[in-house]
């Protein structure tokens, strides 16, 4: 806010034009960064979805072992039940960590976009 005074106060002091082409300048710059935040945002909305979908997948798969069905994937699969419980436990961390990393770096982006 009080860098907006600052700039209608200088104003008065510069040439008109030069001013309106400077505070456009800026103004783009920020709608640029607004929408660099947004598309961000989109990306890790997508990627969130996608995320949910392997956990809720690997949860369910994990379930079945747990219960003692047989699914397609156990029937080619040449690992014991405990291997495979693992190796899902396993891979559903991955998935939660990845997802943990992603939102990490999409705060340090949209930081960095909001700094311009």
């Amino acid at each position: 806010m009080i860098e907006r005074v600052d700039r209608i106060k200088g104003a008065a002091t510069q040439p008109s034009l030069e001013y309106l082409y400077e505070w456009i300048k800026a103004e783009s710059r920020e709608i640029e960064a607004f929408i660099e935040a947004i598309d961000q945002r989109d990306k890790y909305e997508s990627y969130k979805a996608k995320t949910f979908d392997k956990q809720k997948s690997d949860t369910s798969e994990l379930q079945k072992v747990l219960a003692g069905k047989t699914t397609l994937k156990g029937i080619f699969s040449r690992k014991s039940k405990a291997e495979e419980v693992e190796s899902l436990e396993r891979h559903i961390a991955q998935v939660i960590k990845g997802l943990r990393d992603e939102v990490i770096m999409i705060i340090f982006r949209l930081v960095r976009i909001l700094k311009v």
